[in-house]
């Protein structure tokens, strides 16, 4: 159900004087809100002053020890300079500067703080919102994270070396609350905005947390996958943090060119970063991809060692890694012992692949595999036929290959 618009508007006109009424804490610090919208978010003026009354009311409602005051109408500060003069002018000491701004189909909201009576720039920080921001709900807005910011710089609180994780539980924070976590001993926390604490021998941590608000916790350990997870927080609370331990092999099973199937078995020399696998690739068994027949049958076998290890941590979606290794290749026809293909019998080769959505489990992965092979043979280049040889370049001592592509799906155990 929409909420009507004369709702809204006497909201937004009555609500000050009530939280006046409510908060009659003394005031430590008066901060200057500006709100403005940049090009193409096709907010209307009424609009953007029902968005800067919404905000402003959160953070007087929300930060002890701070008055917070909309920047004059029709008054727009193009720089620095002029909103610390409008902010003087106005009887305030420090400014927040909000920016709309599309992000897809969201909103992007640019906040900027900067704390006159310092003359520093308290915090930069770029929100996100799903949707557009529709000013009829704005009443159920509670603008958590930007109440967040303000509180851990400007809420009335004693000065705290090392940030705000460093504040102690008996310690006066306005509306600041404990967070208790339990995890496995070493492990750190961080919650953004220098937030972070570290588990005790006990398993045990605690963080100090600027206001009642969504915050996003991440929990890394040595030898442990990565934590992350969303917690709403409204007064002071214990939570566990769930971590699983890192993989050590893996198992790859895939297709080169989508054509030839192929197996690596991998262990984890660090866990979850540097490996080595060993993989074999036939050709006895695969996709023709030509107008003479289907399926391939040709008696050639390939071994593969190579050594790697990952670009990014394992909480992305997509998840960049390297190898480099050595191949060899054997000859199998009917009837034969097995022996190096006397075409090329061996070379190198190195990947550039990507993990997709990986999870503890296991993820799919794409691979691009350019490779050289060395050959004894001067006219290596022959042997193709005349199909044409497209991704392949033969200087006189072997071939190159640019275009090979892997694709398959990675186990973790």
């Amino acid at each position: 159900m929409r909420t009507p618009r004369w709702f809204v508007i006497s909201w937004l006109v009555i609500a000050p004087a009530l939280l006046g009424a409510q908060n009659e804490a003394p005031v430590a610090r008066k901060l200057l809100l500006h709100v403005e919208q940049a090009g193409g978010t096709g907010y209307t003026r009424n609009e953007l002053f029902m968005i800067s009354r919404s905000i402003m009311l959160s953070l007087n409602e929300g930060v002890s020890g701070i008055s917070v005051i909309e920047s004059p109408e029709g008054q727009l500060p193009t720089s620095g300079s002029q909103i610390n003069q409008l902010t003087q002018s106005n009887g305030a000491d420090c400014w927040l500067w909000i920016e709309l701004s599309k992000k897809g189909a969201g909103t992007a909201i640019r906040a900027r703080s900067f704390d006159i009576r310092t003359s520093e720039q308290t915090f930069d920080e770029t929100l996100s919102r799903d949707a557009r921001i529709s000013a009829l709900d704005l009443p159920y807005e509670k603008w958590s994270d930007v109440v967040s910011l303000v509180a851990w710089k400007y809420g009335t609180s004693p000065t705290i070396e090392g940030g705000p994780s460093a504040a102690k539980p008996e310690q006066n924070l306005g509306n600041a609350i404990v967070l208790t976590i339990h995890a496995l001993p070493g492990t750190v926390i961080k919650g953004g905005h220098g937030l972070s604490a570290t588990a005790g021998p006990d398993g045990t941590a605690q963080m100090t947390l600027p206001a009642s608000a969504e915050y996003s916790l991440r929990a890394e350990l040595t030898d442990y996958y990565p934590s992350r997870k969303e917690y709403f927080l409204p007064t002071s609370s214990t939570i566990e943090i769930p971590q699983v331990p890192a993989s050590r092999w893996t198992l790859d099973l895939s297709m080169i060119d989508i054509q030839y199937p192929s197996i690596d078995v991998g262990r984890f020399i660090i866990p979850n970063w540097l490996f080595v696998t060993l993989g074999i690739t036939t050709e006895y068994v695969g996709l023709a991809m030509n107008n003479d027949s289907f399926f391939a049958n040709e008696p050639l076998t390939s071994f593969l060692l190579q050594a790697g290890g990952y670009f990014s941590p394992e909480d992305v979606l997509l998840r960049f890694y390297g190898t480099a290794g050595l191949f060899m290749s054997l000859s199998t026809p009917s009837g034969t012992n097995p022996s190096l293909d006397h075409l090329a019998p061996g070379g190198v080769q190195i990947s550039l692949g990507t993990e997709i959505g990986g999870t503890t489990h296991g993820s799919f992965f794409l691979e691009w595999k350019p490779a050289f092979y060395f050959s004894p043979e001067p006219d290596y280049q022959s042997s193709f036929g005349n199909n044409g040889t497209p991704g392949w370049i033969f200087p006189s001592w072997g071939a190159f290959n640019i275009l090979t592509i892997k694709i398959g799906y990675r186990w973790l155990f």
